[in-house]
């Protein structure tokens, strides 16, 4: 249910203010479509990691590839948690296209997407190491911070772009 909680009170918690305030403490910040870019790569960043470990255990037969990935997750606890975050990146990954795109077409201001979409970029990167080294529970915890910043984000990414094609009202 926190899930839930969190996107219903996303335009309250990731306000226009506290993004920016956060995008400009990040080292660069992305277009709408650099992020749409590294957000894609960044899906397979931990697969091919997870690859390395198939590769490396001897289980890299490719006639039933998911037998074999089942296989080195059962013996390696790194790989069975890079392959969760590979399918966690997998599936979050149509909602902030989705709320990147929205906001787009619904004319939201290309630096305020820029900046939404630069910090969930950085959530998702801290969210992957946090995954990948998620050997204890305060770990575990950064990585669940981590999580729900994204979804807070670009819950309130999809806010803006219903309240500019609603009242035509641009953010800046």
């Amino acid at each position: 249910m926190l899930p839930v909680v969190i996107i219903l009170k996303s335009a309250s918690i990731a306000t226009v203010e506290r993004v920016h305030d956060l995008a400009v403490k990040l080292p660069m910040l992305l277009s709408t479509y650099e992020a749409l870019f590294w957000m894609y790569v960044l899906c397979y960043v931990p697969f091919g990691f997870f690859l390395f470990f198939k590769i490396m255990t001897g289980h890299s037969a490719n006639t039933d590839p998911r037998d074999s990935s089942a296989t080195v997750c059962s013996v390696s606890p790194l790989a069975k948690r890079l392959m969760a975050c590979h399918n966690n990146l997998l599936e979050g990954y149509p909602f902030f296209a989705a709320a990147a795109l929205a906001a787009t077409q619904a004319g939201v201001a290309k630096d305020v997407i820029g900046e939404f979409a630069s910090v969930i970029v950085a959530a998702r990167v801290a969210y992957t190491f946090f995954y990948a080294a998620g050997i204890n529970e305060a770990i575990a915890g950064l990585r669940t911070v981590s999580w729900l910043m994204v979804i807070a984000t670009n819950g309130a990414l999809f806010l803006l772009a219903a309240e500019e094609k609603v009242t035509g009202k641009k953010r800046k």
